[in-house]
């Protein structure tokens, strides 16, 4: 029994720190200096937003677990309201690419993925289904237009992607 006393003691006894091994510690919030994280960041603001002139809405867009993720929270013009989480995938494709999980008060969702920054715009994929279960090609468009200003597109395609129909269309105005 005393033998057993003794390792147990001398296990718990800490080490010298030369023969403890160091793991080198992550940085604080490794998202926020990263390029890539930064692409949505024109997103981020308390925004009125306007379709064909008149308020739909206003959105708040705020980054949070360090720059790692913005979150979305959307109340429209009746009080109705839903979010979305933004990230950058790394598990669903070879490259790292953006995606929005949204969910609104209605119960609906929608599941953007493949979003990637190019010429000015962050640009997604996605579906949604319709009453007979079949899946329904979604696309989902940010332009930055300026620092103060972002339109926002939803397209849907009833026939496979062959044609795009554009369901929802916002000029979002930052607030001052």
């Amino acid at each position: 029994m005393t033998g057993v006393m003794a390792a147990v003691a001398l296990l718990a006894s800490p080490l010298p720190m030369s023969a403890r091994q160091q793991a080198p510690s992550p940085p604080p919030w490794p998202c926020q200096d990263d390029d890539t994280h930064r692409e949505f960041d024109f997103w981020i603001g308390t925004w009125d937003v306007f379709v064909s002139g008149r308020q739909a809405g206003v959105n708040v867009i705020e980054p949070m677990l360090g720059g790692c993720v913005l979150l979305e929270n959307w109340t429209n013009a009746r009080d109705r309201g839903g979010k979305s989480f933004n990230w950058i995938d790394r598990s669903t494709f070879a490259e790292p690419r953006w995606r929005q999980l949204w969910v609104d008060d209605g119960g609906n969702t929608l599941d953007y993925y493949d979003g990637h920054f190019a010429d000015g715009a962050m640009r997604f994929r996605g579906h949604t289904f319709d009453a007979a279960g079949d899946s329904v090609p979604q696309k989902l468009t940010f332009h930055a237009v300026h620092p103060d200003t972002v339109r926002q597109v939803f397209e849907q395609s009833n026939d496979g992607g062959a044609t795009w129909v554009v369901t929802f269309d916002g000029l979002y105005v930052k607030r001052r």
